[in-house]
């Protein structure tokens, strides 16, 4: 719980800024456990362009939640601007017993990494 900056002029690339500036915007975050306690989602979706690493350690009641049965993460190597990378994001992710999958139309299969070729993962709990 506290403020960012975020970068704020770069339209969907838009994030949480190393140095906050003049060019920058201050905004109130507050952790995923604190937003979804009384909560029981059964999917999450994190797209932040970098920040998902920090986002999943301030959902670790979350991620340990029976309703939460998927994530969907992103997955392309922007966390290395936050000293995060993405092996470091999904052994975060694995830790709390969930596998990546892939999907072809009706059929899902358990994959053996994050999904390389394109930026989400599905992760499915175990």
């Amino acid at each position: 719980k506290g403020k960012l900056a975020f970068i704020q002029n770069e339209t969907v690339k838009n994030r949480v800024a190393l140095k906050p500036n003049s060019q920058t915007l201050e905004v109130p975050v507050v952790a995923l456990d604190e937003l979804l306690e009384a909560k029981n989602p059964v999917c999450v979706k994190i797209d932040v362009e970098g920040f998902e690493y920090f986002v999943l350690k301030g959902a670790i009641k979350t991620l340990q939640k029976e309703s939460l049965r998927y994530l969907i993460v992103e997955f392309n190597n922007s966390g290395l601007n936050y000293g995060v990378s993405n092996e470091l994001l999904y052994s975060l992710i694995t830790s709390y017993n969930f596998t990546p999958v892939t999907y072809t139309g009706n059929v899902i299969r358990e994959a053996t990494s994050f999904n390389k070729e394109k930026f989400n993962t599905l992760f499915v709990k175990k």
